[in-house]
């Protein structure tokens, strides 16, 4: 046994960066011997800083003590009446909080397993307070700030590792690092269609896109799979037509505060275009500023005439609810000229959607403004969309425009009527001043 563990020991500083002597390592080896399974793993990570942890060459099982370690120490507090650890993980879903898995029922129960009844847990019980107490505020914070995960990918590479590894890429967006996949630059131009399924419908990949699972996006997957290109949070779409008369496909990525047009060349061909963002997209052009900004586009409408409207999903600002934006392409070839401040909701809290243009009238609009802040959703009494004594929940809004007038132009630039779907027309600023 001792001149095995001397052999293990001597393949394990081999490949860890610690410079050890021999003597190190038949201290080492005595000290494995003496321990436990699950202790020499403890004591394997303390002596090397290697990305793939060492490990003793055991079956995995009996290196693990606690075969219930997904349950976190903190369960096991003693609440004594007043403390309250679940409610970390545990929570009711209500806007703007991180937890959606409305769980927040768990806090009141000991739903555990036979074997998570009971704390299995082995290294926690020790004071460790004069420890914590020499540790300044700036220490905590510098640790903090730090990026201890940029660099774990190619690590893992380097050491020929075979399992999944992560991106890691954007964590400090929070969500939205999962949902943006390689889309830190504009995916434009010519492109073509790639089949998910044949012509049976069964799918051309190991994962079904079509199969849903709570959270699990299995079209992603499958598109991933197809090396398809991903865009960042897809949210609605709408389908037109533009001038030349080709079919057009736009679709809000809301992470990139984009709207892209896909003009369709015909069954396998494709050309995409931004049809309007914040980066590029001017708003307003030739009429008065706005201090709105499109920040998270996320429904899209159209009406009779073929224009189309973002509506955001509460952009700027917690508090100044949802706008929306006509988007203006004049010349209907897929890229907005403007964009241009319709509507401001301007209901703490509220988020626009599901607007619609009356096709009879169509200065006439619906929208859907939804849970504003006095909806009290908290109040199971309520139920889901309730609202209490102080304010009214979800609503529908109904408003008609033909009568507004519009802003007067800028000094020195006047109207221009443009020809619009061949029997309407809209007024807009030239930019120019008038020539006499």
């Amino acid at each position: 046994m001792e001149l095995e563990m001397l052999k293990f020991a001597t393949a394990l500083i081999s490949l860890s960066v610690l410079s050890a002597t021999y003597a190190d390592e038949i201290v080492i080896s005595k000290k494995l011997e003496n321990l436990k399974p699950y202790e020499q793993v403890h004591q394997l990570l303390w002596i090397s800083d290697e990305v793939v942890p060492l490990r003793p060459d055991i079956h995995p099982s009996t290196a693990t003590y606690n075969r219930e370690a997904v349950i976190p120490p903190q369960c096991y507090t003693k609440t004594e009446g007043r403390h309250n650890p679940c409610y970390v993980c545990h929570q009711d879903k209500i806007p703007e909080r991180e937890n959606v898995m409305n769980d927040g029922g768990l806090q009141a129960e000991y739903s555990f397993s036979d074997v998570g009844l009971n704390n299995h847990w082995k290294n926690l019980f020790k004071n460790r307070s004069a420890q914590i107490n020499d540790i300044s505020n700036e220490e905590i914070t510098a640790w903090v700030n730090q990026d201890n995960y940029s660099e774990l990918p190619g690590r893992l590479k380097e050491t020929g590792f075979s399992g999944w590894i992560p991106d890691l890429k954007n964590l400090q967006l929070g969500a939205d690092a999962f949902d943006n996949d390689e889309t830190t630059e504009p995916r434009t131009g010519k492109a073509r269609w790639i089949p998910m399924t044949d012509k049976f419908g069964t799918p051309l990949t190991s994962v079904d896109p079509f199969l849903n699972a709570g959270s699990s996006r299995f079209g992603r997957d499958a598109a991933d799979e197809l090396g398809a290109t991903p865009y960042g949070r897809p949210e609605d779409i709408e389908v037109g037509m533009l001038a030349n008369g080709k079919e057009v496909l736009y679709f809000t990525a809301t992470s990139e505060a984009t709207v892209y047009s896909v003009q369709m060349n015909d069954r396998k061909r494709a050309k995409v275009r931004i049809f309007a963002d914040e980066a590029n997209t001017p708003k307003n052009l030739g009429f008065p500023a706005t201090t709105g900004i499109l920040n998270s586009p996320d429904n899209l409408a159209q009406d009779v005439f073929g224009n189309i409207y973002i509506i955001e999903d509460k952009p700027n600002s917690d508090e100044v609810g949802g706008d929306i934006w006509f988007a203006r392409d004049v010349d209907g070839d897929g890229v907005a000229e403007s964009i241009d401040h319709l509507l401001s909701i301007q209901v703490d809290e509220a988020e626009a959607t599901g607007m619609i243009s009356n096709p009879k009238n169509p200065a006439q609009f619906v929208v859907s403004v939804q849970h504003p802040e006095t909806t009290d959703e908290r109040d199971p009494a309520l139920g889901k969309g309730g609202f209490g004594p102080d304010g009214f929940g979800d609503a529908l809004w109904k408003f008609d425009i033909k009568n507004v007038v519009p802003p007067i132009c800028k000094q020195g630039a006047r109207y221009n009527r443009h020809s619009y779907n061949h029997e309407h027309h809209i007024q807009t600023c030239s930019e120019l001043p008038h020539s006499h």
